[in-house]
């Protein structure tokens, strides 16, 4: 029965990891798409690493286990952001080699900027609530 109980847990995990990974990667796709994204603010994208990962500490309320839970959130939110700026080049729009190179790009600086910036979201929390 405890095994039901922390694979439950694990799952419920890796699915709100997931979502935030979406949300994060909305915002960065729709950032770099600039005029083509129906997101209303724009300016909050930098933001929105910062929230996750507040976020996510207040899911976990553990330091050691938010920290590899945003350091997965970063990492698949650049893979899907690679994904979704490589996706014309897949369906034969654009030349593939540019498209690529702007997909692995754009993953790389988001990398550099949401990491820290989660880290930022998730000390802010831990301090401000302690458990």
């Amino acid at each position: 029965m405890k095994t039901r109980i922390h694979i439950g847990s694990l799952l419920w995990e890796f699915s709100y990891i997931l979502l935030l990974s979406i949300i994060l990667a909305n915002y960065w796709a729709g950032f770099h798409l600039g005029d083509l994204s129906p997101l209303p603010f724009k300016s909050v994208t930098y933001l929105m690493a910062v929230f996750c990962g507040a976020l996510i500490y207040f899911f976990t309320k553990s330091v050691y286990r938010a920290f590899f839970s945003y350091l997965a959130m970063c990492i698949s939110a650049c893979f899907i952001v690679g994904l979704v700026l490589y996706m014309p080049a897949y369906l034969g729009i654009v030349d593939e080699e540019i498209s690529f190179y702007i997909a692995l790009r754009t993953s790389v600086i988001m990398f550099l900027y949401t990491f820290p910036m989660a880290t930022l979201g998730c000390m802010g929390a831990a301090y401000l609530s302690p458990d």
